[in-house]
């Protein structure tokens, strides 16, 4: 099953630009021009990413993010902007965004954010699945520190199962 991406933007290039390269690298790809459009979407159908402008009619900055967040909390978020500051980038962060892009962006870092978003859902899968298997399982020393920091726990390397 191909993975989905959900692209958001007001601005007609960008959304044809995004969705031709991101087929072209295997992705099932819908594109919408505003966050109204994009909520409809998703309550529709369930996609894995959403590459969203920040600033577009309809929504406030962050409130796509957020609505998305507390509707679909799996689903990862890159946020794109021509406007682009720290304060901004740092409160899309603490809302639930993966990434944050500065308009005009590079083809290939885009190819790089949307594969690692991909990348760390299917780890965080395989953590769940493990975490939720009843059968044993050797558990390496770099799956279980990352278990381990995504439930707020630290573990010091004395504490890290050994093998028998």
């Amino acid at each position: 099953m191909k993975q989905t991406i959900l692209v958001v933007d007001d601005e007609r290039s960008i959304r044809i630009g995004l969705k031709g390269l991101l087929t072209k690298e295997g992705y099932e790809v819908t594109i919408v021009e505003n966050g109204n459009e994009a909520l409809r979407e998703l309550a529709r159908q369930a996609y894995n990413l959403v590459l969203s402008d920040l600033r577009m009619a309809g929504l406030d900055e962050l409130s796509l993010l957020k609505k998305i967040k507390e509707q679909h909390p799996e689903t990862s978020v890159i946020l794109m902007t021509a406007y682009g500051s720290e304060k901004i980038a740092v409160e899309a962060m603490k809302a639930g965004a993966r990434d944050y892009l500065i308009k005009p962006f590079d083809n290939d870092e885009v190819k790089i954010l949307v594969h690692q978003a991909f990348e760390q859902q299917a780890l965080q899968r395989q953590v769940q699945h493990c975490m939720s298997d009843s059968t044993p399982h050797f558990v390496s020393k770099i799956s279980l520190v990352r278990a381990r920091q995504c439930s707020g726990y630290s573990m010091s390397s004395r504490e890290w199962p050994q093998r028998t």
